[in-house]
């Protein structure tokens, strides 16, 4: 089931299609994508492996590889998105309303919510990385969430800073090697703009909220 799923999301990825406006930032996504891909999918042989292993050495051995790989995966990934980025010009309110547009383009069920206080505010550190990390948050919900139900999108100003949410339904728990590591590389992300990531799920419904400073 996992490997088909890394197929499947090999194909219907919407890089393409959203994030048309800023060719940095979609080239950065579509990277660090491909840079997850194949070692995903390694990882989901590796771990069959080792479930039909009757021997607990190699069980572990298995296990022990599946860490590595994952560890340098991020340490790959993690390079696309240190390097220096332009500054947009544009507010977080206008990257996303762009985003969601394109995506309804290619209709993709998404709606958009963004508050009054957060429409005109920016970010404090590296506004780039929160173009990427809204377009790669948009991405984990398309590939990962039931399509029968839109993905919502909403931003907010709060007390603390700049609140991004994303949430949609899934079928099942985080369990998917590539949903973790999507997750991962958000938390990341939010870090280096002095933010954090914060998961939560209730029934089948699954929300992501990012928090930053703003400027």
């Amino acid at each position: 089931m996992v490997g088909a799923d890394v197929v499947q999301a090999a194909r219907q990825t919407p890089v393409d299609a959203v994030g048309t406006q800023d060719a940095e930032s979609q080239l950065r996504v579509r990277r660090a994508y491909h840079e997850v891909k194949s070692p995903a999918a390694l990882i989901v042989t590796v771990a069959r492996a080792a479930l039909e292993q009757d021997d607990p050495a190699r069980a572990r051995a298995a296990l022990e590889l599946i860490e590595r790989i994952a560890e340098r995966t991020l340490e790959r990934v993690g390079s696309v998105f240190n390097a220096p980025m332009p500054v947009p010009a544009r507010t977080p309110a206008q990257f996303l309303e762009g985003l969601v547009s394109d995506a309804l383009r290619c209709d993709l069920q998404v709606s958009l919510v963004v508050g009054e206080r957060a429409s005109e505010c920016r970010v404090r550190r590296d506004p780039a990385a929160f173009e990427a990390l809204s377009q790669a948050l948009m991405e984990n919900a398309h590939l990962h969430g039931d399509p029968a139900f839109p993905i919502e999108v909403g931003l907010s100003r709060l007390p603390e800073g700049l609140e991004l949410r994303v949430s949609n339904r899934r079928a099942s728990e985080v369990r998917h090697v590539g949903q973790r590591i999507g997750l991962r590389l958000a938390e990341d992300l939010a870090a280096r703009m002095g933010g954090s990531l914060r998961v939560s799920s209730r029934a089948a419904e699954f929300v992501v909220r990012v928090t930053v400073p703003v400027a």
